[in-house]
């Protein structure tokens, strides 16, 4: 989804080209945003995360917070595998990845720097990436029209 979505953007501009900042509208967990801190990690991205759910901002800044970590854990074989997980709240959660070790695998980058706020910012608040990865599907035409609009004008020139 995201990654995907990201790596497609990435395809499309100028060698070198690196976002400054991001939005991630409707973020959820932020998926665009570990997904951009993954792509540019050099990049020193600022990720803005709309999330008007406050147990998801939690969520989504726990795992922040806690980046990620590897570990070795046995797999279903008993063999002893390498995998990317993340600490939420003193709580594993599933592999992000399935092999910590392999270059270039998801969940290598470490946590992206990302400010959580309930809604957007005015209108003057330009970014050089903007995403939506969840909340459009569910609009229904006219919505989806004024929502996408909104978000589009807030892509800088040259992102």
């Amino acid at each position: 989804g995201s990654y995907r979505m990201l790596c497609e953007a990435q395809a499309r501009m100028p060698p070198g080209w690196a976002p400054r900042d991001s939005l991630e509208f409707g973020a959820g967990l932020a998926p665009a945003s570990w997904a951009a801190a993954e792509l540019w990690p050099d990049a020193g991205l600022r990720c803005t995360a709309v999330e008007p759910n406050p147990h998801l901002r939690r969520a989504g800044a726990e795992l922040c917070q806690a980046g990620a970590s590897s570990s070795v854990l046995d797999g279903p074989d008993g063999a002893r595998e390498a995998h990317r997980f993340v600490v939420a709240g003193g709580r594993a959660l599933p592999p992000l990845s399935g092999d910590a070790t392999a270059a270039g695998s998801v969940g290598a980058a470490p946590a992206p720097l990302i400010e959580w706020v309930n809604r957007l910012r005015p209108l003057s608040a330009q970014y050089d990436v903007v995403s939506a990865p969840y909340c459009l599907d569910s609009l229904p035409a006219d919505a989806l029209r004024v929502a996408v609009h909104a978000l589009w004008a807030r892509v800088r020139e040259g992102g």
